[in-house]
């Protein structure tokens, strides 16, 4: 199959479209990462790391909730 000219403007159409979805897409994810983030929120004392790994997997249950909204 030969691609016309059309086919070809069609094509590269579709590859920038897709960019820039991709582009976008990565622009809401950060949103959501800078919504969830919590200057207020209490931190865990360095030389307790069992606390911090519950931090850490209490934010990311919060990102991923935010992200589902």
């Amino acid at each position: 199959m030969a691609w016309t000219a059309a086919d070809q403007d069609e094509l590269a159409a579709l590859r920038w479209r897709h960019s820039w979805l991709r582009c976008k897409l990565a622009l809401l994810k950060l949103e959501i990462a800078l919504r969830a983030y919590d200057p207020n929120q209490t931190r865990v004392p360095a030389g307790n790391p069992d606390e911090a790994v519950d931090e850490f997997e209490r934010i990311e249950r919060r990102a991923a909730r935010a992200a589902d909204k």
